[in-house]
């Protein structure tokens, strides 16, 4: 199909549309073609033996792990031969009918008995109004301040399969949809269009574009749900939509956070980033340096009063993470105030969105460049309160690196006692502390913070894809090497472009090319792939046609078959790690 004169096929392209019934014309003729299925499945579906109620018809394939009893009514989640989902429902003639209609019929099925079959598309709102209204075990919702994982799906359709079993198999929870907002994902109308000229820069990475996943906020949420639904998912999981951005402070910048908001408005968590409007150099100025920072950042009206509020402490803060002197205060308030300011900006737009329904929030610190120390977590936590701003989780950079293990001076004991004292100040105000960069480090360093936080929350993501690409070196080794080849390419222009970083892992790499001479093998833990192999899913052509997405989402059943095994052992292994499965 066409979209903005961008071709697009979206049967092999989840999680990029806002719908996944996007031909009505093609859909209510395999509807027709299917009638005598739904009949019988409407038959079969008002009796108790709904196991039964399933196989694939003429057109159209009913998941049996979807259907779900509400007031009398019965309803399923169905794929059309063409890819498309449509909701089923089934009913007595007078019904009043939740979904809106694409297809209906009402049928004989007995002497003197009529049903009613209605189909209706698949969408963001029909899903939400089918886990909101009919089948909520099937939706996201608001963990609370728990401890789990956040698990990253840059495979999207790819990855839940894995999720699934992991999460049934350990009894834990998870945001099980999750993807940063801006960096990985952008609104749907964002990515049905060509490329734009603003990319966003990650070390290690190099340059990508926005939504360098090729999926889009609302297309994350409709997918992950509609694959709960129809494998019939209902442990309890969240939605974050991660590393919200607040680039600036000015009408722009919140203007745009709050799209990105607003286009996740169902997911059931929502991470603040608002690093780029932090002033770190303010903790170290004083004097008359510090009063100008203080009052460029800080209104006159609450100049005065901020010292004196940091006079009482609370009885269950402790002296050694206070602020009880003003200079600090100053210097605290100057590097942290727009930032605040922000978050509670956005906190007040997803409270006028959600209209009463439950959400997690979370506020980081981790993306600023220094470890975060005890008493700017405190001021942090303290003014979001004051703004009436509930805080979830907090994230602070306790000096994890993506993708290498802990590895600062003072070692894990120094990680345990920083990660205790973190943990001590986040449950005085009510919220957990969240640990980002999470892939890649070993058992003892999740051990170490487990305990020392006493339960925490964990977000992986990048792990994930690298776990696909290893899965491919070892059954699809062409589709592995011409990602490998890509991936060299955009590793070599980041080096010409002056990065350091590409320049030493492809030195290694031809190194070791060099010392193994004919026996050497592309090799996904060749440290330029994992660092710079995530744009490729996503490259755009000038139009903004995707030019590689469709090949990561039509492998093989046996890549299909051991990406899930491995991605339950990864996960499995992790909640072990963490200590989320005891008890």
């Amino acid at each position: 199909m066409q979209i903005n004169g961008i071709n697009l096929d979206p049967a092999v392209n989840p999680a990029v549309l806002d719908t996944l019934t996007w031909d009505l014309a093609a859909a209510t003729q395999a509807l027709t073609a299917s009638e005598q299925t739904l009949k019988a499945f409407a038959e079969v579906a008002v009796n108790t033996a709904l196991a039964q109620a399933t196989g694939p018809g003429d057109g159209i394939t009913i998941f049996t792990p979807s259907i779900v009893s509400k007031d009398g009514a019965v309803y399923a989640l169905a794929a059309l031969n063409d890819g498309q989902r449509v909701f089923v429902s089934v009913y007595e003639p007078g019904f009043a009918a939740v979904l809106p209609s694409i297809w209906e019929k009402t049928f004989d099925v007995a002497e003197d008995g009529k049903l009613t079959v209605r189909v209706s598309p698949v969408n963001v709102e029909t899903a939400k109004a089918f886990v909101s209204s009919i089948a909520p075990q099937f939706g996201p919702r608001a963990l609370g301040a728990t401890p789990r994982l956040g698990i990253g799906n840059r495979q999207s359709a790819m990855v839940w399969p894995g999720i699934f079993a992991a999460l049934r198999k350990t009894g834990i929870t998870a945001e099980i949809i999750q993807n940063s907002a801006y960096r990985e994902l952008a609104p749907v109308s964002f990515i049905l269009s060509p490329p734009a000229s603003e990319v966003t820069y990650l070390p290690g990475h190099g340059s990508l574009n926005i939504g360098h996943t090729g999926s889009s906020i609302e297309g994350l949420w409709l997918a992950g749900v509609a694959s709960a639904i129809e494998t019939g998912f209902d442990l309890p999981y969240g939605a974050d939509l991660d590393h919200i951005p607040v680039k600036s402070a000015d009408e722009e910048g919140l203007a745009r956070a709050k799209a990105l908001i607003d286009a996740g408005r169902h997911f059931t968590f929502f991470t603040l980033d608002t690093s780029a409007l932090f002033n770190l150099g303010a903790l170290k100025l004083t004097g008359t340096e510090l009063d100008a920072a203080f009052e460029a950042a800080v209104p006159e009206e609450w100049r005065e009063d901020l010292p004196a509020s940091y006079e009482e402490r609370p009885d269950n803060v402790k002296a050694e993470f206070w602020p009880a002197d003003e200079t600090l205060v100053k210097q605290l308030a100057a590097a942290y105030w727009a930032s605040i300011e922000g978050a509670a900006e956005m906190y007040g737009h997803i409270i006028s969105l959600k209209k009463g329904e439950p959400f997690d929030f979370e506020f980081s610190l981790d993306e600023g460049p220094e470890i975060t120390e005890p008493v700017e977590q405190t001021f942090v936590l303290n003014e979001l309160k004051k703004r009436g701003v509930l805080v979830t989780f907090i994230a602070p950079n306790v000096g994890f690196e993506k993708r290498v293990d802990y590895r600062k001076p003072d070692g894990l004991p120094g990680l345990a006692d920083r990660v205790s004292k973190m943990n001590e100040i986040a449950r005085a105000y009510g919220a957990m502390l969240d640990f980002h960069s999470g892939s890649d480090k070993a058992p003892e360093t999740y051990q170490t913070i487990a305990r020392a936080g006493n339960g925490v929350k964990l977000k992986v993501s990048g792990k994930l894809q690298l776990i696909f690409s290893e899965v491919l070196a070892d059954v699809d080794t062409d589709f592995f090497n011409d990602w490998w080849e890509w991936t060299l390419g955009s590793a070599r222009a980041e080096a010409a472009r002056g990065s350091e970083v590409a320049k030493t892992y492809i030195t290694k790499m031809e190194e070791r090319k060099a010392a193994e001479g004919a026996s050497f093998k592309k090799s996904p833990k060749d440290l330029f792939f994992t660092d710079f192999s995530f744009g490729m899913v996503g490259a755009k052509n000038e139009k903004g046609e995707f030019l590689y997405r469709d090949r990561f989402y039509t492998v093989s059943d046996a890549v299909r078959e051991e990406y899930t095994r491995r991605t339950v052992e990864y996960l499995e292994k992790l909640a072990k790690d963490l200590d989320l499965t005891a008890g």
